[in-house]
């Protein structure tokens, strides 16, 4: 008799590892959190994750010559909200990282002067 109890004791473990290593391959394999962007000035715009943000322009780059400001409104109680100008030539590309938000981020807002 406990031979068998000997049995099923290992029958019940491996299926708990093989319960625990399956849970933990759907974690390991879960999609990335996508990207949000926010509002688009001359091709250019806020992009954002939960608490990461960068100002960006599409291809094929900034429309104009002149200064981007983005802001990205944080999660309070985070004060006051992270921000950013970039002074851009006509065409340009360059991503800019802007500063993390603490808790989590909502929107960034780009303007254009």
């Amino acid at each position: 008799m406990s031979e068998r109890k000997s049995v099923a004791h290992k029958i019940a473990q491996a299926g708990v590892v093989v319960a625990l290593a399956g849970a933990a391959g759907v974690v390991l394999v879960g999609p990335a959190s996508a990207a949000s962007t926010g509002n688009k000035v001359h091709n250019c715009y806020g992009i954002y994750f939960t608490r990461d943000w960068n100002q960006d322009c599409a291809s094929p780059g900034a429309a104009y010559e002149g200064y981007y400001k983005s802001t990205a409104d944080c999660t309070a109680p985070q004060i006051p909200d992270k921000s950013m100008t970039k002074y851009r030539f006509k065409g340009d590309t360059t991503s800019h990282d802007g500063s993390d938000c603490q808790y989590g981020i909502h929107s960034v807002n780009t303007v254009f002067w």
